[in-house]
């Protein structure tokens, strides 16, 4: 006898832990297949590693914009002195009026006088643009930043399923929903900002701080936690889609396999009885009787 896939995945499908069983034996294949440069191509990045990177990212970034400009003062203004950092050099220089113009009723302009007016006028009007763009770059790294807190905070959530939602792809379908409205629910109620560490604190409505007893500021998960928690499922709950623990029926009692024929099923499979035998009909039975569910005609 010769397998098809179609039998293949029908056999898998009627059986949940031996699909579990299937990805945790292949997944190096699968990561191979997904990330082969002579396939898929895919690049597969943990959440840490994601987030890692694209705080480096964004780091490399302001650092190499810093250097730039950095090196246009320096032409004017010589050597940045050692240890002291770009933007306390350029308050330095302002006190000591380095970008004030040799222009009041100089005796008679000479060519090097010309030139250094020229350069300042240009430097005045180049550090306009900076200070612009400077302020741009900080506001949208502090927003890259909370972005990836949000999102990945969100992301870690183990949301409640609705009872009455059972196929896989309706339930990752409605998780997406569910996680991209929590997301922007959150970034209407609480307003981040950036403390001098680099770590950020979000405020609530009333603009109290939420932070833990010690002072240090609470996660986007430690907050939904906290504020939230009619999001999440039952702690030890597996989101099957069948609802919580509170509410399935018989729930302890050894004969309550679950809510439906296709769960009741799964869990036999996962029981070890072998479908058919005359263990497994008593038992399919008594969890038909115990879930209240009519037996399949």
């Amino acid at each position: 006898m010769t397998l098809q896939i179609a039998d293949i995945k029908s056999a898998v499908d009627a059986t949940p832990a031996l699909k579990a069983e299937l990805f945790s034996t292949f997944e190096t294949d699968f990561t191979t297949h997904l990330t082969d440069p002579t396939g898929k191509g895919m690049i597969l990045a943990t959440k840490d590693d994601f987030a890692s990177d694209r705080q480096k990212l964004i780091d490399d970034t302001t650092k190499g914009n810093h250097t730039a400009w950095e090196k246009a003062l320096e032409a004017v203004f010589g050597p940045k002195p050692k240890g002291v950092k770009g933007l306390d050099w350029v308050a330095d220089l302002v006190t000591k009026g380095k970008f004030t113009m040799n222009d009041q009723n100089p005796p008679a302009p000479t060519p090097d006088s010309a030139a250094q007016n020229q350069a300042l006028t240009q430097m005045q009007e180049e550090l306009k643009n900076l200070k612009t763009e400077l302020a741009t770059e900080k506001k949208a790294v502090f927003a890259a930043k909370v972005s990836t807190s949000v999102s990945t905070g969100i992301e870690g959530l183990n949301l409640a399923i609705p009872s009455h939602i059972k196929a896989d792809d309706t339930k990752a379908a409605f998780l997406k929903d569910e996680r991209a409205a929590k997301a922007a629910f959150f970034n209407a109620t609480y307003k981040p900002e950036a403390l001098t560490d680099g770590r950020i604190v979000f405020k609530d409505a009333a603009g109290t701080a939420l932070v833990d007893n010690s002072g240090n500021p609470l996660s986007v998960s430690e907050i939904i936690a906290q504020k939230h928690a009619h999001w999440l499922a039952p702690t030890g709950h597996s989101q099957g889609g069948t609802g919580s623990a509170q509410q399935q029926p018989g729930l302890g009692d050894p004969d309550y396999k679950g809510a439906t024929s296709d769960e009741i099923i799964a869990k036999l499979a996962e029981d070890g009885l072998v479908m058919g035998s005359l263990a497994w009909t008593e038992a399919f039975k008594k969890a038909h009787a115990k879930a209240g569910v009519a037996l399949p005609a």
